[in-house]
């Protein structure tokens, strides 16, 4: 920890000599431009859920929602089949369409392929129950390598890597694990099989344990998988799925009340990446950048907690290809989200009914000039919620607390380039949620 700091230190006084992308000067307004954008992020007509869960005490419910009606297949992945699906109707409400479809199986976890007709659409699966508060994007595009920063296998921690091979051609791949001992290698997490239409899991605490910072790529050599990983602390369980890598990064919740946070950047290049960290806040004030270095290949943790307060948003760039993730802690809670690689003018956010009482959105605006923004809550009832709309000035941020029953997404739309993001708090617990680009 103290080389990563010495190195932030360090970083932040060369920060203007640091060579990135469209560069950002250390004066926020007249510099924030977004992320590069990636076309790969989008809505599409399949959605990939490797995980939900239900056992009696603990529930998880898909949420999709689409720009326009549609019907909604979800067909389980098991024992080399897609089973019988359900066909159900996202219904319109308001601007849009949503439907809520709860697991019912009894089974424990299980994986799932949901195939939109009529429209693209985005899902999240939202898990709640006994020491559980969860909820995780479902891909709906592939990568040929993914990264799922923001692990650990401290004692007392379970982390478990699912893969899913919803297709219909058995894939191969090795899983390459980054931590604070630098990259780990180990005999049983290379050339893994995974068999057509079945999911394969892989225990990492068993593998490699009492690791503090811990991620995983997982690269494909044959075929097609799509990964999710589950943290256990026994408190709470946190849930994301893999993601590609960029030039840029976003958060529109990077911190919340009552939680330690800390930003964990991975890079499987063999060259290092220098990279600058920018802070907003509702009052459209700039902090000071934290600038570093993530080596090739390696894994570089920003701690958060001294320089985001609440409702601050981050933004992360470098001079070459990283992933990044936000992870959240306290006694009682854990959370982590992959950021978002592109800005947009729509965005569909699934996810948000089985939450309950303090749900928030999170809105940021890392351009140069204002956006108005405007939100639709949706619910499976057909009946819309209360719409609303905001003012995002220039490098700034907005939270909204959502409070009509029965909203399970909500579409945003704006004048300009924004990202959106969520949480929610329960019981002592907390969950990060995303939201896709609506197109």
């Amino acid at each position: 920890m103290s080389r990563l700091l010495a190195t932030i230190l360090s970083g932040a006084l060369l920060g203007a000599a640091i060579l990135l992308p469209s560069p950002p000067s250390l004066d926020p307004p007249d510099s924030h431009t977004g992320p590069v954008e990636d076309e790969g992020y989008r809505i599409g007509a399949l959605s990939y859920c490797p995980w939900s869960l239900s056992d009696g005490a603990r529930l998880s419910s898909y949420i999709a929602v689409a720009n326009v009606p549609a019907d909604l297949r979800l067909s389980f992945v098991e024992g080399g089949r897609l089973e019988v699906p359900l066909s159900v109707r996202l219904d319109p409400g308001g601007s849009g369409a949503v439907a809520s479809v709860e697991n019912q199986r009894l089974l424990g976890v299980s994986s799932a392929l949901i195939e939109f007709d009529g429209s693209e659409g985005a899902t999240a699966v939202v898990t709640t129950g006994d020491n559980i508060l969860s909820g995780y994007l479902c891909p709906a595009r592939i990568q040929s390598s993914w990264h799922l920063p923001g692990g650990s296998t401290l004692d007392g921690e379970e982390l478990v890597l699912r893969l899913l091979n919803p297709f219909t051609a058995d894939a191969r791949v090795d899983v390459w694990v980054l931590s604070e001992l630098g990259s780990e290698t180990d005999d049983r997490l290379e050339g893994l099989t995974i068999p057509a239409r079945n999911t394969r899991i892989v225990v990492i605490d068993e593998v490699l344990p009492r690791r503090e910072s811990l991620a995983v790529i997982v690269r494909s050599s044959t075929g097609a998988v799509i990964p999710v990983m589950a943290l256990d602390r026994g408190t709470d369980r946190a849930v994301w799925a893999g993601a590609g890598s960029s030039q840029g990064w976003e958060f529109p919740v990077a911190s919340v009340d009552g939680l330690e946070t800390a930003l964990v950047l991975t890079n499987e290049g063999s060259l290092e990446v220098n990279y600058l960290v920018e802070f907003f806040n509702e009052e459209g004030i700039p902090s000071a950048p934290l600038a570093g270095v993530i080596e090739g290949p390696g894994q570089a943790r920003v701690p958060l907690t001294d320089w985001a307060g609440a409702d601050t948003g981050l933004r992360v760039t470098g001079d070459g290809l990283f992933s990044a993730a936000v992870v959240g802690w306290s006694a009682t809670a854990l959370a982590v989200t992959p950021g978002l690689p592109t800005n947009a003018t729509t965005w569909l956010v699934p996810g948000l009914d089985t939450i309950g009482a303090n749900t928030r959105l999170g809105f940021l605006n890392t351009g140069v000039g204002e956006v108005r923004v405007d939100y639709m809550p949706l619910g499976s009832s057909g009946e819309g919620g209360t719409p609303g709309s905001l003012t995002l000035p220039a490098a700034s941020t907005a939270t909204v607390t959502l409070s009509d029953p029965g909203t399970e997404a909500v579409i945003v739309s704006g004048d300009g380039p924004f990202t959106v993001g969520w949480w929610a708090e329960s019981a002592g617990k907390v969950v990060f949620g995303g939201a896709v680009p609506g197109g």
